[in-house]
Formats: structure tokens, C-alpha cells, sequence
């Protein structure tokens, strides 16, 4: 999905409501260009419905913060289960580095230590 699209989505999604899908129109420009509207823009538009089929109570990257300290667990609980899981195993015990991944294939990084969170970056 190119970027443009992408904002365009995510755009529609914090306008209207949360738990619905939304229809978006294509339309043309002024110089013939694609433009999308919330609205429909005459004979010359299509429409697409964005699916919403997140659950509600699933738990989002970024929704809540977190603690250095916490458990996997504890992390689970706010953010839910990540994308990936990279594992490493040092004389000093286990690292883990967890992705998850965003709108646009944005990325956050949560790192362990030994089960306990130890720093987070951010997109």
C-alpha cells in the first residue's frame, strides 16, 4: 500500500467511528489528479469501504505506556503480543527484542532482559 493511501487511511479511521468501517470516494482533482473525500463528489467517483476488523478490546502498541521493570506479561496485557520476537542467549541470560508494527510498517522496539523490560523506542 503506497504512503499516501496509507495517511489517507489511518486519516478516515481517527475521523469517524472507531468501531465501523468506513467508505471513502475517489475522486477526480482539478487537474485530473486521485483525491479521496469523506463525501461523494459526482458521477466520476468510486468508493471503497476501509474494513475496520480490529476487536475493541484488543490491546494497541503505544495505546498505554510502559514501565522499565515490567514483566512480558505486564507488557502483553497493554500492548498485546508482538509481531516478532527476535531471541538472543548471552552469558548474562536471555535478551529479547520484540517488534511490533504499525500503520505504514512503522515499527516500535521493546527490549528485555532476563523477562524484565529494560527499554523501549519508539517510531
Amino acid at each position: 500500500m503506497n504512503r499516501s493511501l496509507c495517511a489517507i487511511c489511518l486519516a478516515l479511521a481517527l475521523i469517524t467511528n472507531a468501531s465501523a468501517d468506513t467508505t471513502a470516494f475517489i475522486c477526480k482533482g482539478k487537474n485530473g489528479e486521485k483525491v479521496f473525500s469523506q463525501t461523494p463528489c459526482g458521477k466520476e467517483e468510486s468508493a471503497i469501504t476501509i474494513k475496520n476488523d480490529m476487536p475493541k478490546e484488543k490491546p494497541m502498541p503505544g495505546s498505554a505506556p510502559l514501565a522499565i521493570g515490567m514483566t512480558k506479561d505486564e507488557v502483553i496485557k497493554l500492548w498485546g503480543r508482538p509481531q516478532e520476537d527476535h531471541r538472543s542467549m548471552y552469558a548474562s541470560g536471555e535478551h529479547n527484542q520484540w517488534v511490533y508494527i504499525g500503520c505504514c510498517n512503522n515499527r516500535d522496539y521493546v527490549y528485555f532482559e532476563n523477562g524484565k523490560l529494560t527499554a523501549v523506542q519508539l517510531h
